[in-house]
């Protein structure tokens, strides 16, 4: 069974090596996460605000070397090609501006380099073995907007045991696991590299993340053929 995770499968190049011989680049599918205005290494905000005086104007595709070297299909990628902005608009005076002036200008936003958080991310989903790897993917169906996830750890055990006609305590083995690879860091927190941050939700909006939760349950068994009804 497969899971629709909130994760979309996109291209990237990437710089790959066996051993001490690189190859020639290859593409690489990895995971991406649809963080609403997130374009390769820089988040593009609303649209033009008071506040935002300088925009992109030149972006070019560079390569950015991984701080340590990933395996991804069975290869190991030391590099990949990101997007850099290289000059902004000033949207006042509509000069435009080589990024190398603006590096400590605090109103240039912090660049967050997707892709590599990517790669990252799929290369840990790529470590886990099949059926752990299943059950981590049915987890980062339930990721709230507060680095974690809703339900808990041990419903989401539960509910995937109900799923897969499976018994909880088998299943509760998988949770060391994603523990000690780094993508759970507690019973309801996701490790750094999966969080989901940055969302301005609404008190309102974490009271229905139980319901939201369950709805996708619903929807799980549902398309399983189980009796989407009596879940608890």
């Amino acid at each position: 069974m497969t899971y629709d995770v909130p994760l979309l499968v996109i291209n990237a190049e990437t710089e790959v090596s066996e051993g001490t011989q690189k190859k020639n680049l290859q593409k690489v599918d990895f995971v991406q996460s649809p963080c609403s205005k997130d374009t390769g290494s820089y988040v593009i905000k609303d649209p033009i605000t008071e506040e935002q005086q300088l925009l992109p104007y030149t972006i070019v595709m560079e390569w950015r070397r991984l701080p340590k070297a990933i395996r991804l299909n069975n290869k190991l990628v030391l590099r990949y090609k990101a997007p850099c902005i290289t000059e902004y608009l000033d949207v006042e005076t509509g000069e435009i501006i080589h990024a190398s002036i603006l590096r400590n200008d605090p109103r240039v936003p912090s660049q967050i380099h997707l892709g590599e958080i990517l790669l990252l991310r799929q290369a840990l989903l790529d470590s886990l073995r099949r059926e752990v790897r299943q059950f981590a993917l049915f987890v980062l169906c339930f990721r709230n907007n507060r680095r974690g996830i809703t339900p808990g750890i041990e419903t989401l055990v539960e509910w995937y045991a109900r799923l897969h006609g499976k018994r909880p305590s088998n299943v509760r083995r998988y949770v060391a696991v994603l523990e000690d690879k780094g993508l759970l860091a507690g019973s309801s927190l996701l490790s750094r590299l999966f969080q989901r941050t940055g969302n301005r939700a609404l008190a309102n909006e974490h009271l229905g993340e139980d319901v939201e939760a369950r709805r996708k349950y619903f929807a799980l068994r549902f398309r399983a053929g189980k009796d989407a009804v009596s879940f608890s």
